[in-house]
């Protein structure tokens, strides 16, 4: 029972973080730093003035994952058109 109360706290924690933190269609997205593949950070900052898309996802190699990834890919010629 203790186990499951924590593991609820946890989860619950993390969703009210993940919602004080949501980006909100319209305006301006929240300042972030992030590293890359080859660990160099990043902020929002850095991109100031141009458009910019953050891609990423939870777990590599699952079905949803692969298939949004490959869409991007597709579709990227179009996003820089737009």
């Amino acid at each position: 029972m203790k186990f499951s109360a924590t593991v609820y706290s946890t989860i619950l924690g993390l969703a009210l973080t993940a919602t004080a933190q949501a980006a909100t269609v319209g305006e301006p997205a929240p300042a972030f730093e992030l590293a890359d593949q080859y660990g160099e950070t990043h902020s929002l900052e850095d991109f100031s003035g141009q458009w910019l898309v953050v891609f990423f996802y939870p777990k590599a190699d699952t079905p949803g994952c692969t298939t949004e990834a490959c869409n991007f890919r597709d579709n990227i010629y179009a996003i820089r058109g737009a």
